[in-house]
């Protein structure tokens, strides 16, 4: 019986036990309900019920407040252009390394360079800045595109360019005639025909090789002090009848690198600046010419073959010429003239060809020589070039004493 007793006994007081710990739970959860109310209450009358001037006003004072602040961006237009006419020199001759042409006068065209006038579109933003300064009601920005000289079109805003002007068809090239009554003949070459190079990729026949760049010289004739040959080739000459230069443009003809090591190895060699040790500061001209008008020899007295030949074809082409005052297929030898530009006698020119084989070399040991005033051709345009060598140098044949008098 005692031992019953202690059992139940234990019983009773475990559930005394739990009724206090559920109690406990309860009074809690209530509690908590209690406070998360009050606080829920707090926030939701502090956003719906509470005065605003009354909350700014303790947050803040005076100017210290946050300022609402308004922008205004204004953007550049797309530019507008406008322009001075700007004059572009028109060079008389085409110098390159490449072949040199002449080029016929042509009259400067007016360039327009584009400028950007007056404001035009403008955008707003609104936004919102803090600053314990005072801040401004309303603030203006303004944003100015970049502007490319020369570049009329810069602008984010357009859209697209306007079409670009048409580009003028290039004026064809004089034609030169293709037929000729007019006879030609042979004279032997002085020696043997030399073959280091054939004549279209000699350095010193085909001036085309070298080509020629503008001279900072005068284009009249000049005086130099020194001896004056009595007989040389006569530049008046050229035109029948005679007349005194008008010499429309001057140039320095190139150099030539002979070394195929200095040429990336090409054999033939390869052009190159004019020489800084070269003695003379023009060493081509261009003279005035009527296009269609004839060209003769340049005179001269002495005769280098019987029956009044005074010089030797060197190398043709249809608008280049070369000629040897000697009859040595060299220009090392005495005088030589070089004629650009020139429309040369069809029947001359092929005269000339016939005497090359496949190869280029001269196979017949003759070539075509002419007389004094006998027509070598015609003049290609306006301008026809000229350039005298004496034993290979390049003279300068604006001197009046020794091409002109």
């Amino acid at each position: 019986m005692g031992q019953l007793r202690r059992r139940f006994g234990d019983t009773t007081i475990s559930r005394h036990v739990i009724k206090v710990s559920v109690l406990i739970v309860i009074i809690g959860a209530g509690l908590a309900l209690l406070g998360l109310t009050l606080i829920g209450s707090t926030l939701v009358s502090r956003y719906f019920w509470a005065d605003d001037g009354a909350e700014a006003a303790t947050a803040c004072a005076g100017d210290s407040c946050p300022q609402p602040v308004r922008y205004t961006i204004q953007r550049l237009p797309s530019p507008t252009p406008t322009g001075t006419a700007t004059n572009t020199p028109t060079a008389t001759l085409s110098p390159t390394g490449t072949p040199a042409r002449l080029g016929s006068a042509v009259t400067p065209t007016p360039r327009l360079s584009p400028t950007v006038e007056s404001l035009a579109e403008t955008l707003v933003i609104t936004g919102t800045t803090e600053s314990t300064a005072t801040a401004a009601p309303a603030s203006t920005i303004v944003i100015a595109a970049d502007v490319v000289a020369d570049e009329a079109y810069t602008s984010t805003n357009q859209v697209a360019p306007p079409p670009a002007p048409a580009t003028p068809e290039p004026t064809p090239a004089p034609a030169c005639p293709t037929e000729s009554t007019a006879q030609f003949e042979l004279i032997p070459i002085e020696g043997v025909p030399a073959r280091d190079h054939p004549d279209a990729v000699h350095g010193d026949l085909n001036l085309a090789l070298r080509g020629f760049i503008p001279a900072a010289a005068s284009p009249e004739l000049v005086t130099y002090n020194g001896n004056t040959d009595g007989d040389p080739p006569w530049l008046p000459g050229l035109f029948e009848p005679n007349r005194p230069a008008r010499i429309t443009g001057v140039f320095r003809v190139n150099d030539w690198q002979w070394d195929p090591a200095m040429c990336g190895g090409h054999p033939r060699g390869c052009p190159a600046p004019p020489s800084e040790q070269e003695a003379w500061p023009v060493t081509l001209i261009a003279l005035a010419a009527t296009p269609g008008e004839s060209v003769y020899v340049p005179k001269r007295g002495a005769q280098i073959y019987p029956g009044g030949f005074v010089a030797m074809v060197l190398y043709a082409e249809e608008q280049r010429l070369t000629l040897g005052y000697t009859r040595r297929d060299t220009v090392s030898a005495g005088y030589t003239v070089h004629l650009e530009h020139v429309c040369v006698n069809p029947n001359l020119l092929a005269l000339y060809r016939a005497q090359l084989d496949a190869e280029g070399w001269n196979h017949s040991g003759q070539l075509p020589a002419l007389r004094n005033s006998q027509t070598l051709g015609t003049a290609l345009d306006h301008q026809l070039g000229v350039a005298v060598r004496d034993v290979g140098t390049f003279m300068d044949p604006r001197s009046q004493k020794d091409w002109w008098r």
